[in-house]
């Protein structure tokens, strides 16, 4: 059983970590909410509802509790456009980007090839992406003007809350990026995936692989400490930078 939660309890959990400004961010008691189902869970979240993956299906939740309901069929790692209104995702079938508004309306495809982990930039505008063959491209939020960035060994690009950088996995490590593929730079940081800037571009939230993939850390850039957070995993910021969601793990 999983349940959504920043409480960890049960088998694995959501949870809510929420902002505190220049502090590394605690674990806050808010929401218990169990949902059953196997596979990653994969949470997204706006100002006001978290989406998630349960067996290849995508649901779509308040993030009092409330409200817990399908959204569509199948659905795989969504991510929420900045304005909250709508989500973008993969087919589990065929790693294609879909669309769809938070309300079940508007579902489309935006592009059709092996593509996995989009996400929007700040405005909306573009979304970036990494393929099957671990190259990062980005592209207008259209399915437009395709744009490779970094080619090979290179996987799970998100933009940061201020949207003038992209932190992406260069296995052994997390380095960054301008969204035009310039700078990339090495933030000292090795051995994590699904990463996450919080609000205010200090810390990076990372799984510390070398210490189980359900560890997760966060990654101070200015003094290089590194600090255990919550059994969990797959950590996103919510599109106003308020909390980070993630799957806890027990």
């Amino acid at each position: 059983r999983r349940t959504l939660a920043s409480l960890l309890v049960g088998v694995s959990s959501f949870g809510l970590i929420q902002k505190v400004d220049a502090e590394p961010m605690p674990v806050i008691a808010n929401v218990q909410i169990t949902v059953d189902g196997a596979g990653y869970l994969l949470p997204a979240a706006s100002a006001d509802k978290i989406v998630y993956t349960r067996n290849n299906v995508l649901y779509k939740i308040n993030i009092d509790g409330t409200d817990n309901a399908l959204l569509t069929i199948p659905g795989y790692g969504p991510a929420f456009h900045p304005d909250g209104q709508s989500i973008i995702y993969n087919t589990s079938s065929t790693w294609d980007i879909q669309s769809i508004n938070i309300d079940g309306t508007n579902q489309h495809a935006i592009l059709e090839i092996n593509a996995v982990r989009p996400s929007y930039s700040r405005d909306g505008f573009q979304i970036v992406f990494s393929e099957c063959s671990l190259t990062i491209k980005i592209m207008n939020s259209n399915g437009t003007n395709i744009v490779p960035l970094v080619e090979g060994n290179a996987s799970f690009p998100i933009f940061n809350f201020a949207g003038n950088k992209i932190l992406y996995y260069a296995y052994p490590d997390i380095n960054t990026m301008n969204p035009d593929g310039t700078s990339q730079q090495y933030t000292g940081l090795s051995m994590g995936d699904y990463n996450t800037f919080e609000k205010m571009d200090r810390w990076i939230l990372f799984n510390n692989l070398s210490q189980g993939s359900y560890s997760m850390y966060s990654y101070d850039t200015l003094d290089g400490s590194i600090n255990f957070l919550a059994n969990g995993r797959h950590p996103s910021l919510s599109t106003d930078g308020n909390f980070i969601v993630y799957e806890g793990i027990d």
